[in-house]
């Protein structure tokens, strides 16, 4: 019935929503960084990362970021040892 009422294939005042909505090309990546250091008594570690994901549907990408900090310090000739650390 649709090849008799549409000959060419096409039904006319159609509109193709899901190429506009979907897969808009636009890449996802991340991004990580760190670096440490410190001397023998001291010793600090420093993480960063960013994180992009577009989604296949418009409004359902994903975005991150996190930093994380922590600082070792010995004490008392190494006896005792102190941690700090965030995220």
């Amino acid at each position: 019935m649709l090849n008799t009422l549409y000959p060419g294939g096409t039904i006319p005042f159609t509109h193709d929503y899901q190429s506009e909505l979907y897969n808009s090309g636009k890449p996802s990546y991340e991004v990580t960084g760190a670096f440490n250091g410190g001397s023998s008594a001291t010793q600090y570690f420093v993480n960063t990362t960013v994180k992009n994901e577009e989604g296949t549907a418009l409004n359902t990408g994903a975005r991150l970021y996190a930093l994380r900090t922590n600082i070792d310090q010995s004490l008392v000739d190494g006896r005792l040892r102190s941690t700090s650390g965030s995220t």
